[in-house]
């Protein structure tokens, strides 16, 4: 009798196992919680560092640009300049014709005067200076045609520069850089659900009797927008260490999605027209290992997609 009341008192209540249990699955829900957190800033830090490359892309193609149009103003510029010096040359041409009028003038008028020593000196002063006048005009005329032949030369090779510049920037592709992919899962919360089949038909589900459970998917008609045509489904169980379940008949594929690890394993998959959404879509399966009481995971994925995730608790 002393033998019974002694370990009965050694026993732990019920109530204090209960709350052990409800502290563990608190505890591994908050780190759960933090490991997802993680996952989704590392998401939005390659998000930020994309942004950054296409950004400093535009702005090397737009500092491209505003050099080429100051350039083209340059060139407008000294275009207008030529104009203008076009203009006087014309006035200098100009007045080289009326001092040839005035030449003309001049020879005829000493035509109709006298022969006198004066006459003829005045006539020869004259000349002299009609001569100078006329050398002058032409040696300005001359080192204007030189100037502007030079300017005109060196605008023609700042032109075909410019031009051979131009072609070669319309000729060369502009490097395309790719959005990275979105590593959001593409199904809603809502749209993935898990039921775990009864063995026995008793009002409590205990982990080590559940070998049977339905993943239930629905699938929207955004799906189809996204994903488009027929693709295989394919459907990873994992335990509350993120471990794969063990299974006879699971397989490893490649998937082509930013942050998964690859390689996945597969415990069920299935062929999908995707265009057909909305559509729901059950998957039964029959868990081959014995399962402790706690949290597991369905991910879901096809070849270049993450759906989503869905968590289903066995008590």
């Amino acid at each position: 009798m002393d033998f019974l009341t002694e370990k009965r008192t050694t026993t732990t209540p019920e109530p204090e196992r209960r709350s052990q249990r409800y502290a563990l699955i608190a505890l591994l829900l908050l780190l759960l919680s933090l490991g997802w957190g993680a996952y989704q800033w590392n998401v939005s830090k390659n998000l930020a560092s994309a942004n950054t490359l296409l950004s400093d892309q535009a702005d090397s193609l737009m500092t491209a640009k505003n050099t080429l149009e100051q350039e083209v103003k340059t060139i407008s510029g000294q275009l207008e300049t030529v104009r203008q010096e076009n203009t006087t040359l014309t006035e200098n041409v100009t007045g080289l014709n009326n001092s040839l009028a005035e030449k003309d003038r001049v020879l005829e008028r000493l035509r109709r005067e006298n022969n006198s020593l004066g006459s003829l000196k005045k006539q020869v002063s004259e000349l002299r200076k009609l001569r100078e006048s006329l050398n002058d005009q032409l040696n300005k005329l001359t080192n204007d045609y030189e100037r502007l032949n030079t300017e005109n030369q060196q605008l023609r090779q700042q032109n075909n520069t410019l031009a051979a510049e131009n072609d070669k920037l319309r000729q060369t592709p502009v490097a395309k850089v790719e959005e990275p992919k979105s590593t959001l899962p593409i199904l809603k919360p809502n749209a993935l659900r898990v039921e775990v089949l009864r063995r026995r038909e008793n009002l409590t589900i205990k982990a080590r009797r559940a070998r049977k459970i339905a993943i239930i998917i629905d699938l929207p008609s955004e799906v189809g927008e996204s994903a488009t045509g027929k693709q295989t489904l394919y459907i990873s169980l994992k335990d509350m260490a993120q471990r794969p379940l063990k299974a006879e008949n699971s397989r490893t594929v490649t998937v082509d999605a930013q942050s998964v690890m690859n390689p996945v394993t597969v415990h069920m998959s299935q062929v999908i027209d995707f265009s057909k959404s909305p559509q729901r879509l059950t998957f039964p399966y029959e868990i081959q290992e014995k399962l402790k009481a706690g949290i597991y995971s369905a991910e879901l994925f096809t070849d270049k997609a993450f759906l989503g995730r869905v968590e289903f608790r066995l008590q």
